[in-house]
């Protein structure tokens, strides 16, 4: 594969070989009947060849076929000389194995893209420099926000109190932006979170146990009687 970064060219590649359908292994994309490199970073445009050694002469029966594609790495599975003669090799490829795009705004950082009359990231959003080496940004919601960072308004506030598996009020859930708050209604006490003090009614009967301590001295019993009464604090 040839490729550049900026003002320089470069080439990676890899090579394959495989003799036998016996050497070929499924699962293991390696160098025998598959071979695989990564895609550097700050790539901007990148050209594939495939070369075929001897012709395939020696193979052919099993190998008709070379392929070179761009995708997810841990999406694709080489399933072995099931895929040398799978005649809809191409057509499963971009079906199911994607191609990931990293992508940016500009080649400016968020401190320099912020100043200008075209900075991308709306209301509710934070700005984050990308990290391809080519510079740029991307926008993302903040917390407790959702939507799409780049379209007016911005991101639009969760309303956490809507979904109960949103938040983890017991009893009153008051919604505030970005977040949520928790509360007891009249009569209950306590901070109001199923993980904290929760809510406590105010003539609540706490659990009581009662025991009795008994020792001997000298000869003569002594019995003493235990009150334990349980809260929660």
């Amino acid at each position: 594969m040839m490729g550049a970064q900026d003002i320089e060219n470069f080439t990676i590649g890899c090579a394959s070989q495989c003799y036998s359908t016996e050497a070929v292994l499924d699962g293991y994309c390696s160098g025998i009947g598959c071979c695989q490199t990564p895609v550097p970073k700050s790539l901007k445009y990148y050209n594939s060849r495939v070369y075929s050694f001897k012709n395939h002469t020696g193979i052919v029966s099993f190998n008709p076929c070379s392929y070179a594609f761009l995708g997810e790495q841990e999406r694709f599975t080489f399933r072995g000389v099931e895929d040398f003669l799978d005649t809809n090799f191409t057509k499963r490829i971009r079906k199911t194995v994607p191609i990931v795009l990293d992508w940016a705004i500009s080649n400016r950082t968020c401190h320099e893209a912020q100043f200008s009359s075209d900075y991308a990231c709306r209301s509710n959003s934070s700005c984050v420099d990308a990290d391809n080496g080519l510079g740029g940004y991307r926008c993302s919601c903040i917390k407790g926000f959702r939507g799409n960072p780049y379209l007016s308004p911005g991101c639009e506030d969760i309303d956490e109190c809507a979904d109960p598996n949103s938040n983890n009020c017991e009893k009153i859930c008051i919604n505030t932006p970005g977040g949520f708050n928790c509360s007891c209604p009249h009569g209950y006490y306590g901070d109001g979170f199923k993980e904290g003090r929760g809510c406590i009614a105010n003539n609540s009967k706490f659990p009581v146990i009662k025991y009795s301590l008994e020792e001997k001295i000298d000869g003569v019993l002594h019995q003493t009687l235990v009150v334990v009464s349980c809260c929660k604090v």
